[in-house]
């Protein structure tokens, strides 16, 4: 489980989650400055999905600057 609930100066999760390969929770509440869950990058701007492939429970919410979410999990429901 990782909790990210009230970190209102995040602006994106990619690289905290793409440390826990095997997170099977991830809880995203009130991260005012969120903007992305995954990136764009490169000359050509391309997508890059964050891979939680054992991540079942995804709970994000009062999230505003929320934009972009990029995941491929196998286990989410």
């Amino acid at each position: 489980l990782l909790n990210l609930t009230g970190c209102t100066k995040l602006t994106s999760v990619s690289i905290i989650v793409s440390r826990c390969p095997h997170l099977e929770k991830l809880y995203l509440r009130g991260c005012n400055a969120l903007k992305t869950f995954g990136e764009d990058q490169g000359l050509f701007r391309s997508s890059v999905e964050v891979q939680l492939l054992y991540l079942r429970e995804l709970n994000i919410a009062r999230c505003p600057s929320l934009e972009t979410i990029l995941l491929k999990s196998h286990a989410l429901k």
